[in-house]
């Protein structure tokens, strides 16, 4: 009897896996889709999921769908070498990095040999931190909009020539102090903002140019911070 009843209850069970199957419903969070299934991870985030354990459907929930998601492609990653930078690009042995630096500098800079290609020392003040340095080693070029958050937001289906020429662009690139720099990584405003709040303003602004210079994606909880840093312009 307990045989029968076993054989019976396991009949049962593999007949809700094949309708549960057939109804295109997937345990372990898998969902179909038109190109195969993907995982959705929490699985709230797929349609017909009332119970958190199974997806009637592969596709997202249209309410889901919003400006957050990063709009590069997932079968793609980001490389930082697609993005050529720091090049000489009229060819005066100075490359970006020595160009902004110059630029940047409050005073005179000094170069490390009488060719004029490589700076070692001048004046700079980190806008992030309102910190002076003296030495270029105590300096990294910062993207305003880093180079991974521009894929991200758009940049991913750029040539390597459109990547080489935002990674250059002179109106996208500070110089600031090598802690604030590597503290912000490739953060968008949602997540980072400068230390010396005295420059939110030029910042948001100089962020918000960038992305419609380019094209770029401004998500929402990115704008939320944008707005707020420029409320500081008043």
């Amino acid at each position: 009897m307990r045989i029968f009843l076993l054989v019976i209850t396991l009949s049962f069970f593999s007949v809700s896996l094949v309708e549960a199957h057939r109804s295109g419903c997937h345990r372990w969070h898998s969902c179909p889709s038109d190109s195969g299934s993907y995982t959705c991870g929490d699985t709230s985030h797929c349609s017909g999921c009332s119970d958190n354990q199974y997806c009637e459907s592969g596709r997202p929930r249209t309410d889901e769908v919003n400006s957050q998601a990063p709009i590069s492609s997932f079968n793609q990653r980001y490389n930082r070498k697609e993005w050529p930078h720091w090049v000489d690009t009229d060819g005066d042995c100075q490359n970006t990095r020595a160009e902004i630096l110059i630029r940047d500098s409050n005073t005179p800079v000094l170069f490390k040999s009488e060719r004029h290609c490589r700076v070692i020392g001048g004046e700079w003040i980190g806008p992030y931190t309102g910190e002076t340095f003296n030495f270029a080693n105590e300096i990294d070029i910062d993207h305003i909009v880093p180079l991974k958050h521009a894929y991200e937001t758009g940049g991913s289906t750029w040539t390597r020539k459109q990547k080489r020429e935002f990674a250059n662009d002179f109106d996208n690139l500070l110089a600031t102090d090598k802690s604030a720099n590597r503290s912000k990584g490739h953060k968008g405003p949602e997540e980072w903002m400068p230390l010396d709040q005295s420059y939110w303003c030029e910042y948001g602004q100089r962020w918000r140019g960038i992305k419609d210079k380019y094209g770029l994606i401004i998500r929402d909880l990115e704008k939320q911070s944008l707005n707020r840093m420029e409320q500081h312009c008043e």
